[in-house]
């Protein structure tokens, strides 16, 4: 069965990219995966003989616990907005490291088909400092990848923009929207960029 992977940083504004994912898996009858990926973050003490704590299974652990609540709210979510519809599975998992590293595994392993995940948001200087998930994705991933805006929720999906460079490998991406199209009665536009 076809997936909808969903990239999720855990924050309040990747909220609308997860419920999003939800209503297209809905519409084109396909399960969910949700996927959020921790960082290594580096914690020394800085008094001596301080403890160590294994910081990397707290932050595991704790994105489990935030992937699970994200699961229950939109199982609710979606039994309150589409009733009459059979909502997809939603599995969740906790990877390690730099998304851009992960996403070619998580993708393979899950089988997907869209990913789907929430625009950019903070500064540009945080951007050129930090880096963008959403660039990291673009470059290393090669689905389709649908990006919900942070402040609009969408509840259908009216309008498909699909940003090409005439690559061979879009082909297989274009008739992949084009069945999606068709199924989400949506219109789906196709743009070139270079």
């Amino acid at each position: 069965m076809k997936t909808v992977l969903i990239l999720t940083d855990l924050s309040k504004n990747s909220l609308n990219a997860a419920e999003a994912g939800l209503t297209l898996a809905i519409q084109i009858h396909a399960n969910l995966a949700i996927f959020h990926s921790c960082l290594d973050i580096p914690i020394q003490p800085f008094y001596p003989d301080a403890s160590w704590i294994n910081e990397d299974q707290n932050w595991l652990d704790e994105s489990e616990k935030q992937l699970k609540a994200l699961a229950k709210h939109l199982k609710t979510f979606g039994e309150k907005m589409y009733p009459d519809q059979k909502l997809p599975s939603i599995h969740c998992e906790v990877g390690h490291g730099e998304l851009a590293v992960n996403i070619k595994n998580i993708v393979d392993k899950n089988r997907a088909e869209l990913i789907v995940m929430g625009g950019r948001t903070g500064t540009q200087i945080e951007h050129l400092v930090f880096g963008s998930d959403t660039d990291a994705i673009v470059s290393y991933c090669n689905k389709p990848i649908l990006i919900v805006d942070q402040k609009k929720p969408m509840r259908k999906l009216d309008k498909i923009t699909f940003a090409t460079d005439f690559k061979e490998d879009d082909i297989s991406a274009i008739k992949l929207l084009l069945k999606y199209r068709q199924q989400c009665q949506c219109e789906l536009d196709i743009v070139h960029v270079k």
